[in-house]
């Protein structure tokens, strides 16, 4: 892991992991069932955690707004919050 502008991040992205909680049973939606792991050289982490800054990553917007068919933004807050409150409002942030 290095040091990102003040931010401990991963460097180099290799793939995604898709985690579908129920599998082929429904609803199969994002930030419900489905949830995004980045694996990067150097480890694995959440997607959509304080560090993805980028628009397709953050949790502002790939959870909290239009996702544009870019799952996983929500999967950072629930695994270090360990829950779902972006379901339930509109106004979560880091």
């Amino acid at each position: 892991m290095n040091t990102f502008n003040g931010h401990d991040r991963y460097q180099g992205t290799c793939d995604d992991i898709y985690i579908d909680l129920n599998g082929q049973s429904g609803p199969n939606t994002d930030g419900r069932d489905v949830f995004v792991f980045h694996i990067y050289y150097d480890g694995i982490a959440p997607k959509g955690i304080k560090q993805d800054t980028n628009w397709t990553q953050s949790f502002k917007n790939q959870c909290m707004g239009q996702r544009w068919n870019n799952v996983g933004g929500c999967t950072g807050w629930v695994v270090i919050n360990g829950n779902m409150d972006y379901l339930h409002t509109d106004n979560l942030d880091w």
